[in-house]
């Protein structure tokens, strides 16, 4: 059988009469035909397939209000459509491609689609995707969990680690900048994670010490195609109301001050060395 189409369901409701009992949250659906197989695939062009495939449907499922881990494992079906049409998929080395592989193209694809025009490392990425399927609200930790193996390949308890996700009983939520960075350092080096420095901006814009602010920008987003302001750029369409988003904009908004009196700051600094 070949899949055609996939979606996520909630088939079961928590609050029905049933007692010592275990309740499915939610499951995939998948609609199927019979195979009409080519030969063999080659796997560029099935890669190429796949990745078109999945990005139409993760666009179609996040408008028609699907959001979580289900909206990206649904996208599997998509994949196995594609890769489903070969007997086999091989590489240029004549290798052939496993179940194993599809899936891992298919959740890149489906984040990738998600983050189209992200940059950053898995932690960056984590915390946008996490924005973009599930806000700043509450989550059950299964969720958490479930997220982290489909979306991105960072591991939970390194994610909980870094004060990304706030614990709180059986529920988690994303941290604002100020439940993420714990120490002065945090987020002031070109080597540390983009949302370490994205937090660390929002926490000096809100301090109001223009020094420290310009020497931060300095440092890290000297230049308007630093991978910084993209992401703050970001950040103001996925956060919710608050201190965060009041920074970002903040921030945003005085951009091209910052980036001119940053180089300034420089100048002056360097002009008045003592030896």
């Amino acid at each position: 059988m070949n899949i055609t189409g996939s979606w996520p369901m909630d088939t079961e409701v928590s609050g029905a009469l049933k007692t010592n009992k275990a309740f499915l949250e939610s499951s995939v659906t998948v609609a199927c035909r019979p195979s009409e197989r080519r030969g063999f695939g080659e796997y560029k062009e099935v890669k190429r397939d796949i990745e078109a495939k999945v990005k139409e449907e993760v666009e179609s499922l996040y408008e028609l209000g699907f959001r979580g881990a289900d909206l990206l494992t649904a996208c599997f079906g998509q994949a196995v459509s594609e890769f489903g049409r070969y007997k086999t998929v091989e590489k240029a080395d004549g290798s052939e491609v496993n179940v194993g592989e599809l899936l891992e193209m298919a959740r890149n694809a489906a984040f990738d689609a998600l983050l189209a025009g992200v940059q950053g490392d898995d932690y960056t990425k984590f915390y946008v995707g996490w924005l973009q399927l599930n806000g700043a609200g509450e989550t059950d930790y299964d969720d958490a969990t479930k997220f982290t193996r489909v979306g991105v390949n960072v591991d939970i308890n390194d994610i909980k680690h870094k004060h990304l996700l706030i614990l709180e009983g059986k529920k988690m939520h994303i941290a604002m900048a100020a439940e993420h960075l714990n120490y002065p350092l945090e987020g002031t080096k070109p080597t540390d994670s983009l949302i370490d420095q994205a937090h660390r901006a929002i926490l000096l814009w809100r301090e109001g010490n223009r020094q420290s602010i310009l020497r931060f920008i300095a440092n890290i987003a000297s230049e308007s195609s630093s991978p910084l302001w993209r992401l703050l750029a970001t950040l103001k369409e996925l956060l919710p109301a608050g201190d965060d988003l009041k920074d970002v904009q903040g921030l945003l908004q005085n951009a091209d001050d910052l980036r001119q009196n940053c180089h300034k700051q420089q100048v002056h600094a360097e002009g008045n060395l003592n030896f």
